[in-house]
Parts: structure tokens; C-alpha cells; sequence
């Protein structure tokens, strides 16, 4: 028992002299979060806000339509097998990945929205999102 108690005086001596490294991936969550924060407080601005920057506003608004739609999501699904993937605050590299999945079904969402009649990307927000992936 004497054993066990140094030990822990020890570890609690050393986790005091030991610096702190925080973790990489949460550091980069943190800086998308921000970036994300300035984004959207300045969409408005359009000399401030690139128009890629409003393209993938467009394009995470069309995503939300599609997973809150009873209608769109069974049809792409029926279409391409797949389901969009939807943007999560808490994971830097979900705009990405949003991105990324919606370029790849872009013939599906393009037909889902023509049968649904729901306003899907324009052909320069689709190449602006090609150019920039």
C-alpha cells in the first residue's frame, strides 16, 4: 500500500511539470469554427465574401433541403444508391465531405431536383465547386 501511495505522489509531482499539448485536430476544429463564425456574420458583404465562399452557402442549403425532404432523399437514394452528407458544426471536415458527396451524385440531385421542382445549384456554382475540390 505504502508502494502504491509514493506512486501516485510521483505521477502527481510529474503531470506537474508536464506541458500541455493540445490536440491537433481539435486546434483545427477551433480555427474552421471561427472561419465559419466570419463567414457567415459577413455573407452579406459581398466585397468581403468570395463567391465560392456563397456557393458552398447555397450548397449546404441544398443538402439541408434534401435530408429534411421524405421525397428527395428515397429518390437520390433510388438514383445513386447513396444519401448526401450533411454538415456538422463539430467536425471541421464536414463541409468537405458535403462537398465532395455532392459533386459526386451531381447527376442524381440534378435530376431529383427537376422531378421535385426544387431549386438546385446553378451550372457556375457547379463548376466553382469543381474548380475548387
Amino acid at each position: 500500500m505504502e508502494n502504491a501511495i509514493s506512486q501516485i505522489k510521483i505521477a502527481q509531482k510529474k503531470s506537474k511539470r508536464m506541458r500541455r499539448i493540445p490536440c491537433l485536430s481539435h486546434s483545427l476544429q477551433l480555427v474552421m469554427a471561427t472561419f465559419d463564425k466570419y463567414r457567415v456574420e459577413h455573407l452579406h458583404n459581398r466585397s468581403v465574401t468570395p463567391f465560392f465562399l456563397k456557393v458552398i452557402a447555397r450548397a449546404k442549403k441544398l443538402v439541408a433541403k434534401f435530408n429534411c425532404s421524405t421525397k428527395a432523399t428515397p429518390r437520390l437514394i433510388e438514383l445513386s444508391k447513396k444519401k448526401l452528407v450533411g454538415d456538422v458544426s463539430t467536425r471541421w471536415s464536414s463541409t468537405y465531405l458535403l462537398l465532395k458527396r455532392l459533386l459526386e451524385l451531381r447527376d442524381s440531385v440534378t435530376i431529383v431536383c427537376e422531378e421535385l421542382d426544387m431549386d438546385g445549384l446553378l451550372n457556375t456554382e457547379w463548376a466553382t465547386l469543381k474548380k475548387h475540390s
